[in-house]
């Protein structure tokens, strides 16, 4: 039981890093460089569709990485656990983020209008970008993390 979870995890992990990799390889940029009103429509499109799955698939990685902490919770010295715990942790501050910053923005950016102030919205969208590369520079360090653990554990559980 314990492989097939923590395959389930690093599954889940890895479609949320994939988020930060494309930002990083080159849709951050181009959402710079495109128009106001073309990124403001694509960020009200993308987050009316998306919100509800991420919910899901963070709140299910928090959950499941849980369950393998308390799994794994008589042998807390183990490559297993530490990476578990590891990679927990900067999904958590991946989710902090979010909440913290990325969805207030998102809150923003829905009421924005082509009437809306146009230099405060462009401070809103280097915001937005610079947060999305934040949360997905600590989404691929917690999937290099939980990569590592499956990597060097001497056994699978």
């Amino acid at each position: 039981m314990l492989p097939a979870l923590r395959f389930f995890y690093l599954l889940l992990f890895i479609v949320i890093a994939s988020q930060g990799i494309f930002y990083f390889l080159a849709v951050g940029k181009a959402l710079q460089l495109i128009s106001l009103n073309g990124f403001m429509e694509q960020r009200k499109v993308i987050e009316q569709l998306i919100e509800w799955p991420l919910k899901v698939l963070y709140y299910t990685s928090v959950a499941l990485a849980v369950s393998l902490l308390i799994l794994y919770r008589n042998n807390v010295c183990s490559v297993l656990f530490l990476t578990t715990a590891c990679s927990l942790a900067f999904l958590l501050a991946d989710v902090f983020f979010a909440l913290t910053k990325s969805v207030p923005l998102n809150t923003l950016i829905r009421n924005y209008t082509a009437f809306s102030d146009q230099e405060l919205y462009e401070g809103i969208r280097t915001q937005w970008l610079c947060y999305i590369k934040t949360r997905g520079l600590l989404s691929i360090s917690g999937l290099l993390i939980l990569l590592s653990g499956f990597m060097f554990a001497k056994k699978m559980v």
